[in-house]
């Protein structure tokens, strides 16, 4: 049962965007993790449940997205609140920073897809990480100011993509061979 887990993140989600309006950036940061925490729970709970087509369509699919934008979204909102700190990173400069914090990202994605043969989570990840990378190489962006930032997102969007035909064509086979067996 997902009831109260969802009305627990939906209560969060709602004072997470009043804190965000009003800049109390730990506040927010706290919800949304809040949040995070709700939709892996909510996650692990309907991957144990014997779901039916319309089930997976209407329930799996969209807490898997709402799932993956979620995870984006803690990432750049414990990032902005470290910004928002002073944080000065250690003396490590920004597009390093940066790098680093999408490399963490693109393990926790990739551990979730590989485990939860999520394929939905993969797509949201990707469509981020294709986001970012547009809004480094465009004119209306960075303008590939930072090398090291369009580098290390592009490999990772390569990676993402073979993690997912990885979990496709590799464990989701590996699954079904044993789901006959047994």
């Amino acid at each position: 049962n997902i009831n109260i887990l969802f009305s627990v993140s939906s209560v969060a989600n709602a004072i997470w965007i009043l804190t965000w309006h009003y800049e109390k950036m730990l506040l927010a940061t706290i919800l949304i993790i809040v949040i995070l925490i709700c939709l892996i729970l909510i996650n692990l709970r309907i991957e144990r449940s014997k779901l039916s087509l319309k089930e997976k369509m209407f329930i799996y699919l969209p807490f898997n997205v709402y799932f993956g934008w979620l995870t984006v979204a803690t990432i750049a909102n414990i990032t902005t609140f470290l910004v928002s700190t002073g944080w000065g990173g250690f003396g490590i400069s920004e597009d390093i920073w940066t790098s680093i914090i999408l490399i963490i990202g693109f393990l926790i994605s990739g551990l979730v897809i590989m485990r939860q043969r999520n394929i939905a989570y993969g797509l949201v990840i990707l469509w981020s990480y294709i986001g970012i990378y547009v809004k480094h190489i465009s004119k209306d962006g960075w303008n590939s100011e930072f090398p090291l930032v369009t580098t290390t997102v592009t490999v990772l969007i390569v990676l993402i993509i073979i993690t997912m035909l990885y979990t496709l064509f590799v464990i989701k086979k590996k699954a079904k061979k044993e789901t006959v067996v047994n």
